[in-house]
């Protein structure tokens, strides 16, 4: 209860949305109603789990991701991706918060909405120039005067989520193994349930990914770790290093071959380092040479190991 007390405001509600989601509606050992479960991944998977760092996304999937979204989509869910924003923090943004000098988005309070950044505490992100001219571009059609996102009803956009399992559906990056109830129909409607093969309800496409995956794309091009923590906001540098994924490994071929070459390299060079201090003639009448200390020790030994 102590810890409880001391999180911030958007911690708890996080807790209590998770409790409540969770609570009698996950798939156990068993059995439970399926009646508002929670979508449960054919391979383990439960999609997006507060208490675990999601994992980023590969490059191949992200190509196939945004080539499949529109003028719209791509401005959005770059945003995402260039920014390591969460999505009350994209959802808020608004026009005077980015720099388009400096390319910096500014994360700041906005009390008349209700919005506040997590822990209270503003921070600055840099942007890549990529996306901060896209944002130029989109200012000069801007869709709302003060907001950078908003939906078709001219408000703000609150269904990024949503949105992103449509995409992955349409773009055929979903596993095919999530499954999940679904209504069908209208009047009357009924409970089915469905699996990621034909609606967009897989579980691994989830915002927190393009989190992640832009903190491990800065980290792989060495932004300073402090400097990431600052941009992440957390307090805890133990909390970043979860967030810094591991390096795509179908990229690092070149580096692992060079290190098994190196340490080939290596061990020559010890033979040869060897060889050119001490002249063994295995023999009854055994001859080394030594020139330092070092070798002698050696030839000693191995003077042993002959007799």
């Amino acid at each position: 209860m102590q810890r409880e007390e001391t999180a911030a405001p958007q911690n708890r509600s996080d807790r209590v949305f998770w409790a409540v989601k969770c609570r009698g509606k996950l798939r156990t050992s068993g059995g439970s109603s399926s009646a508002g479960r929670a979508p449960v991944c054919g391979t383990g998977c439960r999609g997006f789990n507060p208490r675990l760092p999601p994992h980023p996304y590969e490059p191949a999937e992200l190509q196939k991701l945004f080539a499949s979204m529109d003028e719209e989509e791509t401005v959005r869910y770059k945003f995402f991706l260039g920014t390591a924003c969460r999505e009350q923090e994209v959802m808020y943004a608004a026009w005077p918060d980015i720099d388009f000098a400096r390319g910096i988005y500014h994360i700041r309070a906005k009390p008349d909405v209700g919005f506040t950044p997590k822990k209270h505490e503003s921070r600055d992100v840099k942007m890549p120039t990529e996306l901060v001219e896209m944002l130029r571009k989109r200012k000069k059609h801007a869709p709302h005067q003060r907001w950078i996102f908003i939906n078709g009803g001219g408000k703000l956009e609150g269904h990024f989520l949503e949105k992103l399992k449509r995409i992955a559906l349409r773009a055929k990056v979903n596993c095919g193994n999530c499954t999940a109830p679904w209504t069908a129909g209208r009047y009357p409607t009924r409970k089915i349930e469905v699996t990621c093969k034909r609606h967009p309800v897989c579980e691994h496409h989830y915002l927190h990914r393009l989190r992640k995956t832009c903190a491990s794309n800065w980290e792989a091009k060495q932004v300073p770790v402090r400097t990431i923590q600052f941009m992440l906001e957390y307090k805890s540098l133990e909390t970043t290093m979860r967030y810094l994924g591991i390096t795509n490994l179908d990229s690092l071929t070149d580096k692992i071959d060079a290190a098994a070459s190196v340490a080939v390299a290596n061990d020559d060079r010890w033979l040869n380092r060897c060889v050119g201090v001490l002249e063994v003639r295995c023999c009854q009448e055994c001859s080394i040479t030594a020139r330092d200390e070092g070798a002698r020790r050696m030839a000693r030994s191995l003077t042993r190991w002959s007799r």
